[in-house]
């Protein structure tokens, strides 16, 4: 029983401090924040995809095909050939 009160107990200080941390009214998102003149279009204009871009490379020598993951965003080879199969 005593652990059944404290939980409710728990949960009732754990509302009430949520409710005085949340902000009293609505807040949108698309409401501007004020920054510097000329700051949002600079950000704007140099943004970065945070993941790179991995593409498959494939090639056919000898009659065997082989593969090479290669990333387009950073222009560079990753790995070594890798075997795949045999040419039909």
């Amino acid at each position: 029983m005593k652990t059944k009160l404290k939980t409710l107990c728990a949960a009732a200080v754990i509302s009430c401090a949520v409710s005085f941390l949340l902000p009293a009214g609505p807040v949108s998102a698309a409401e501007p924040c004020s920054s510097p003149a000329g700051y949002a279009r600079a950000a704007e204009s140099s943004i970065a995809p945070l993941s790179d871009n991995l593409i498959w490379i494939y090639k056919s020598e000898n009659g065997k095909r082989y593969k090479r993951l290669y990333n387009t965003s950073t222009r560079s080879w990753i790995g070594g050939w890798i075997y795949v199969c045999d040419e039909p």
